[in-house]
């Protein structure tokens, strides 16, 4: 289930690019002397991963990989061996099963309201915390990487400490409702 079988170096070094640095800052580092923008390098990185290896401008990230990773690398062109599409349907897959089929399962279960929105999360700001605890250890369980998960904020209400009072005479408090995304850095589940 997990990325690697057994650990060892590559392995270790992979879990420290993923969990402490900025993979995408990796690569464009190691790949392109730093000469690219984050988004340039996750396009890139993404035709790579996802597409035919015919670019000669993703030729410094299969250098990199195959320098750095060369274990993830003959897994990439394993899975990819009968069709490109095998690898980004693949990752799909072990996405849905740990953002769908446990933390959605485990939110309902405790009946904390979670909306599911592509690679994020909307939930109220006082299930925040429990839900991202749970997305962090649902892909150590399954995948043995613990993503780095951003929080923003998409409330319409503003963000004010005072309380404002209500024509039936309660109060009312605008609530935050923090998106959980994921996949702020690059991981291969």
């Amino acid at each position: 289930n997990s990325l690697y079988t057994e650990e060892s170096e590559e392995s270790k070094k992979f879990k420290f690019c993923t969990e402490v640095l900025d993979f995408y800052d990796v690569v464009n580092e190691k790949a392109y002397n730093s000469n690219g923008s984050r988004d340039t390098i996750k396009v890139l990185l993404y035709k790579f991963l996802f597409g035919w290896h015919v670019y000669d401008e993703i030729r410094p990230i299969y250098t990199f990989f195959k320098t750095e990773f060369p274990i993830l690398l003959k897994k990439i062109y394993l899975t990819k061996e009968e069709h490109h599409r095998n690898l980004p349907l693949l990752l799909q897959k072990k996405e849905a099963d740990a953002m769908i089929g446990v933390v959605v399962t485990f939110a309902r279960k405790n009946n904390i309201p979670v909306f599911p929105i592509h690679d994020s999360f909307m939930v109220l700001p006082e299930h925040a915390e429990i839900i991202e605890k749970e997305t962090k250890a649902t892909f150590q369980k399954l995948y043995g990487v613990t993503p780095t998960i951003r929080k923003k904020d998409y409330s319409l209400a503003p963000k004010v400490s005072t309380f404002y009072p209500v024509s039936s005479g309660q109060t009312f408090r605008p609530q935050i409702s923090p998106v959980l995304d994921h996949r702020s850095n690059l991981c291969l589940n």
